[in-house]
């Protein structure tokens, strides 16, 4: 297969990462809202501590009706509801978070600040689930009594491996188990245009006939053009030719920090050049658009500007995926 991806490092290898900085801003301006609510009604949380402390001393003695939802899975394990200091744990944990999402809504908060207060009570609650940790979680510690503690040290080893190559992240795949053009994005094609910020994918066809009008899909700046191409079974672009049409991919290119100064201008520059690339190609005189999340963002924001530029006869169609369009709320 003659891929001709730019940058193949970053393709095949470890991506590379960058560290936001947490917006401490928004959280401080956050935290002074709460807090003055809080001194405005100074009961509420006294009244849930109490609320928290009847029902612990259910707990203790046996007697309490706190159970994890149907659907949690977190507590699926039979060692929560078997032993009785799991059992106690997980009810202490779950009392506790009843409590602290009722405090959060009778703040009456309205707008952003209830969001962002409902997400970020959810992110202190969840991170301290006793299920995060292991000596506290009768699941891990069954695995690691069957496995000779194998299991523990196996995890340990993650652990190490995602603080020195993941940036402290969490690694979801085994990365070393994929690579482009071998058991991922393996639909025959090549690139037949290139500017500064994309490549464009044109896929072999697959059919003795294809559709005159050509398809150009741009997917989101943030992801892989091989989000839609992940394996022969699991493929839109093998898919799309398969079915005769004439198919091309934007493959967007890992900005680096001397890119600091691209806009949303250049990027749809970028899509108006790809586009007029495809037309060339293949001789129609106008395209079909698929887009996805931002990437649909932003090809909108671009017919937006031919339609003011009188050039929307070019483009004969527009699909949209998973893509928000009013984000002024």
């Amino acid at each position: 297969m003659a891929f001709n991806i730019r940058a193949k490092k970053k393709e095949s290898g470890k991506p590379e990462s960058r560290r936001t900085k947490p917006p401490r801003g928004e959280m401080l301006r956050l935290a002074g809202v709460v807090l003055g609510r809080l001194r405005k009604h100074p009961g509420m949380p006294v009244r849930h501590l109490a609320a928290f402390a009847k029902e612990w001393l259910r707990i203790l003695r046996g007697k309490s009706a706190v159970a994890a939802a149907p659907g949690d899975r977190r507590f699926s394990d039979a060692g929560w509801t078997d032993g009785r200091i799991s059992k106690a744990l997980m009810q202490t944990y779950l009392a506790a978070c009843s409590e602290a999402y009722a405090v959060v809504s009778e703040l009456e908060l309205e707008g952003r600040d209830a969001s962002s207060a409902r997400f970020l009570a959810m992110t202190l609650v969840e991170a301290l689930a006793p299920t995060n940790l292991p000596f506290t979680n009768p699941a891990v510690m069954k695995a690691a009594r069957q496995s000779g503690g194998k299991t523990l040290l196996r995890g340990f080893q993650n652990f190490l491996s995602d603080q020195l190559d993941n940036d402290g992240m969490i690694s979801m795949v085994d990365r070393t188990a994929f690579e482009v053009g071998r058991n991922v994005a393996c639909t025959p094609g090549e690139v037949v245009y290139r500017n500064e910020l994309l490549e464009l994918i044109q896929y072999k066809p697959q059919t003795a006939e294809v559709y005159e009008r050509p398809l150009m899909i741009v997917p989101p700046q943030i992801n892989k053009f091989y989000v839609l191409d992940l394996s022969p079974q699991n493929s839109l672009a093998n898919w799309l030719v398969g079915k005769g049409f004439q198919v091309f991919m934007v493959s967007w290119r890992n900005p680096d920090p001397e890119h600091r100064d691209w806009s949303l201008a250049s990027y749809i520059d970028a899509i108006e050049k790809a586009h007029a690339a495809t037309m060339e190609i293949t001789g129609s005189p106008d395209i079909n658009f698929k887009a996805l999340c931002a990437g649909g963002l932003t090809t909108s924001i671009a017919l937006a500007r031919y339609a003011a530029q009188k050039r929307l006869h070019t483009v004969k169609s527009l699909t949209l995926n998973v893509t928000l369009l009013d984000v002024g709320g």
